[in-house]
């Protein structure tokens, strides 16, 4: 049997507002952190809830707290502490973690998220204090679902789950991955007002083949070489089918999975339940709004353009598929035939035995490459590396995802110009900042302030020319949290193709009109344009006829379930 809740949010009978019911007593609600006030429980709480002599005299407003806590972060010296300080107060109070962060999301977006989430998943085995999550070991298979439906809160709405092999361009990080899955869900609620008490956080620890984790001893995740194969993915479906059992209707995220892996799993249950891989289909729906951003800058069509993608991995070929699938009007083969993907291997051809499924679709004609290569001659080549790929494809977008820092020199960026790319668009997507393939400084220098740039991680302007460019920065958060915000709202079966490509048409009506300022919209409009994916991926989803609720004004639906961070009143009772 479930775990019976100990408090419930419910609407008062009288006002008809929020209220919340509990059965925990005073040091309980202390120290649960979605019902912890801290000094902001009023007089009538206190004396309900038997609070009294166990918080300072003084009542706090929650702007008060908010105060304080943005002082205290202040003075927190670096980024990691200034990380750890946030991760305190979500364990301590939920309501104040997230208006604090809603406050200063745009400063505090790289402290919670990439890049510092990175440097804190790393030194997990040395930050862990108090679990939060479920952590899910293959030892404990055979067990998963009751694991899985102890651990979920009532009406679960979205769990996400990561398996830590590929975390944020620093490798597999073991159980430490859970904290991607739990920052991933902050900016759900920080950015677009899901629920976080309908949220789960999940790390599949199948082990790891991280050497410096195995040999720490105060690595708390199983001591384990990663398990792959047969037993790995009977390990997964075990996983997915509870959540289908004991969260039926929840929408499932994908965090972080290996390359090859991630693919096979978003191919095999995306037509099961509503499900979604932000590395994929997020990254590929925020480069897309990014591309179609420049494209409308400069007066022209994605069907028109050349495209060269330097790392056909996992966000590689997501952004590969966003684009492919970005215009009903053209067939996905006729827009992959636009697409040339470089990887280690080099360009990749149809004769190359290591391709994995999803790089096959993007293969060129082994015949491409020969003809090229006669005619450069280098008739005993077998590959072409960038820049030869630069002259044979003729890019007017070139895209990196290598995570192979400073691989878009001087002499690509001007192969690319001397092609025909007049006003290059070039995004170096990679992250953290140090795996960048260039700076925007350099590649605007580079083209003369032509050039139109989009990075992975945070860079400040670049003056040119007497301009002032701003650099946005291509963040899955402007796209994950509105399209699960969406999918919540009218229960979709389903997260489509429509739906994605109707999330990246939000994104776009909310960039500046002037690429000058940007080819995203500001960190500061993240809750508005969260709001807006959220409606135009409910919407997809009704056209589509994978909602399930139909009723009522889009719009309406969306903003009904959006939560805020304010305190509600709790009342003490016998019984839920």
């Amino acid at each position: 049997m479930p775990k019976p809740p100990v408090f419930r949010y419910s609407t008062d009978p009288k006002s008809g507002n929020p209220i919340i019911y509990t059965i925990l007593g005073p040091k309980e609600i202390l120290n649960t952190p979605a019902l912890n006030k801290g000094a902001a429980f009023p007089t009538d709480e206190r004396e309900n809830l038997g609070l009294e002599g166990l918080l300072p005299d003084e009542i706090a407003s929650l702007d008060e707290q908010v105060e304080r806590a943005y002082s205290q972060y202040c003075a927190e010296k670096g980024n990691l502490e200034k990380n750890a300080f946030m991760q305190s107060m979500l364990d301590q109070n939920e309501v104040l973690y997230y208006r604090l962060l809603t406050t200063h999301m745009e400063e505090m977006l790289p402290i919670v998220y990439t890049p510092t989430e990175g440097e804190a998943i790393e030194n997990y085995s040395h930050m862990f204090r108090r679990p939060r999550g479920s952590f899910l070991t293959l030892r404990n298979k055979g067990q998963i679902g009751r694991l899985l439906r102890d651990a979920l809160p009532e009406r679960t709405n979205l769990i996400v789950v990561t398996d830590s092999e590929e975390i944020l361009g620093i490798g597999d990080q073991g159980v430490g991955g859970i904290f991607i899955s739990v920052a991933k869900l902050a900016l759900y609620t920080g950015l677009a007002g899901v629920n976080p008490l309908r949220v789960l956080p999940v790390v599949l620890d199948v082990g790891t083949d991280n050497e410096q984790l195995l040999n720490d001893k105060l690595y708390p995740g199983w001591r384990h070489k990663r398990v792959r194969g047969e037993e790995y993915f009977a390990f997964v479906d075990e996983f997915v089918q509870a959540v289908k059992t004991h969260a039926p209707g929840a929408m499932l995220h994908w965090e972080d999975f290996g390359r090859e892996n991630a693919r096979i799993l978003l191919d095999k249950y995306q037509h099961q339940l509503c499900t979604f891989n932000d590395d994929m289909q997020g990254t590929g729906v925020i480069t897309l709004a990014a591309v179609q951003a420049a494209l409308k800058a400069i007066g022209s069509k994605i069907k028109d353009q050349r495209i060269v993608i330097f790392g056909a991995g996992t966000a590689g070929t997501g952004i590969a598929d966003a684009i492919a699938y970005s215009d009903p009007s053209v067939s996905v083969e006729d827009a992959r035939r636009q697409i040339w993907l470089v990887d280690k291997q080099g360009l990749l051809t149809w004769d190359m035995d290591d391709l994995t499924l999803y790089q096959k679709p993007y293969a060129r004609p082994p015949n491409e490459i020969q003809d090229f290569l006669s005619t450069s001659n280098k008739p005993d080549k077998q590959s072409l590396n960038l820049l030869e790929t630069i002259y044979l494809a003729r890019p007017t977008i070139l895209i990196g995802t290598s995570t192979r820092p400073s691989s878009f020199t001087e002499e690509i960026v001007d192969a690319m110009v001397k092609s025909g790319a007049d006003r290059p668009i070039i995004f170096p997507l990679s992250n953290p900042t140090r795996l960048c393939e260039a700076t925007p400084s350099d590649l605007l220098k580079w083209t003369h302030g032509r050039a139109l740039v989009t990075t992975g991680s945070p860079f400040d302007p670049v003056d040119i020319n007497g301009k002032r460019i701003v650099i946005s920065e291509a963040n899955n958060a402007f796209a994950y949290p509105g399209i699960g915000l969406g999918c919540i709202a009218v229960k979709a079966t389903r997260c489509t193709e429509g739906m994605l490509r109707a999330a990246a048409g939000a994104i776009v009506d909310m960039v500046p009109d002037d690429a000058g300022d940007g080819l995203l919209p500001k960190i500061s409009e993240s809750r508005a344009v969260s709001f807006a994916v959220a409606v135009a991926v409910a919407r997809a989803a009704k056209e589509e006829g994978v909602a399930t609720v139909v009723e009522g004004k889009v719009e309406d639906v969306v903003k009904s379930i959006v939560w805020e961070p304010e305190y509600k009143p709790i009342v003490k009772v016998d019984t839920l």
